[in-house]
C-alpha cells in the first residue's frame, strides 16, 4: 500500500495493491477549482489482479466449504452409535457408558464445523425486515457496514478461543462422567470453527466491497 502524488485536482491516491504488482482498489480523494473536496473509488480490474482475487477468495472459501462436507458424515456416526448403544441396551442388558456422551461431544464439532459453509452458502437465519427491498449494491454496502462488527466479535471469540483450548491440553482436562474422555480434541473444534467463520467473512467482505464499488456481482455481470 502507498500513497502517490497526482495533478493538482486529484492529490491523493490510495492504492491497496494486496501484493499485486499493480493496484486493485484505487481511493481518489479529489479537490475541485471551487476547493470542495471530493472522494471516489475505482476497481482496477486488471487480469491478473483479478485472477489472482478470485483464487484467494476462492481458497478461502474452499476451506468453510471442505470443512462442512468432511463433517456431514458425523450423522452417519451418530446413528450408528446410537443403533450400536440401544442394541446392547435393550438386547443384551449392558449399555455402553460412552454412546451418548460421545455423540453430545461430535455434535459440537459438526455444529462449528459447518459455520462457515452457511455464510459461503447465505443460508444463515436472517430477520429481515427490510434487507430484501435492498438493491444488490445497497444490500452490500449494507454487510460491509455490519460486517465490521462481525470481524471484532468473531475475532474475539476466535483469540480467547484458542486460549481457552490450549489451556484445556496443557491441563489434559477430562470429562467429569464416568468415562473420562479427554476434552481438548472435542474443544478444538471452538476456535477452529469460528476461524473459518472469519476466513470466510474475510471473503464475503471482499466480494460485498467488489459490488458496492462496481455495482456488478461477483462474477461481473
Amino acid at each position: 500500500m502507498w500513497v502517490s502524488i497526482a495533478h493538482p485536482h486529484a492529490f491523493i491516491r490510495l492504492r491497496l495493491c494486496h501484493g499485486f504488482r499493480r493496484p486493485v482498489f484505487i481511493f481518489n480523494m479529489t479537490k475541485s477549482p471551487d476547493g470542495h473536496l471530493g472522494f471516489e473509488v475505482s476497481f482496477h480490474e486488471g487480469g491478473n489482479n483479478m485472477d489472482k482475487l478470485r483464487k484467494a477468495v476462492w481458497f478461502m472459501d474452499i476451506l468453510g466449504s471442505g470443512a462442512a462436507h468432511c463433517v456431514k458424515y458425523f450423522i452417519l456416526i451418530f446413528v450408528v452409535i446410537t443403533l450400536f448403544d440401544v442394541a446392547l441396551r435393550y438386547f443384551f442388558q449392558a449399555p455402553t457408558l460412552w454412546a451418548r456422551e460421545l455423540v453430545a461431544l461430535l455434535f459440537g464439532p459438526m455444529w462449528m464445523l459447518t459455520g462457515a459453509y452457511l455464510l459461503i452458502t447465505d443460508e444463515q437465519v436472517r430477520m429481515d425486515l427490510v434487507f430484501h427491498r435492498f438493491s444488490t449494491r445497497k444490500k452490500a454496502i449494507f454487510d460491509l457496514v455490519t460486517f465490521t462488527l462481525f470481524f471484532f466479535y468473531f475475532g474475539a471469540i476466535v483469540f480467547y478461543g484458542w486460549q481457552d483450548w490450549y489451556s484445556c491440553l496443557i491441563n489434559n482436562e477430562h470429562s467429569r462422567s464416568v468415562w473420562r474422555p479427554v476434552l481438548w480434541p472435542f474443544k478444538l473444534a471452538i476456535p477452529a470453527g469460528v476461524s473459518l467463520l472469519l476466513i470466510a467473512g474475510v471473503a464475503k467482505y471482499i466480494r460485498d466491497f467488489y459490488v458496492a464499488v462496481t455495482g456488478r456481482d461477483w462474477n461481473g455481470n
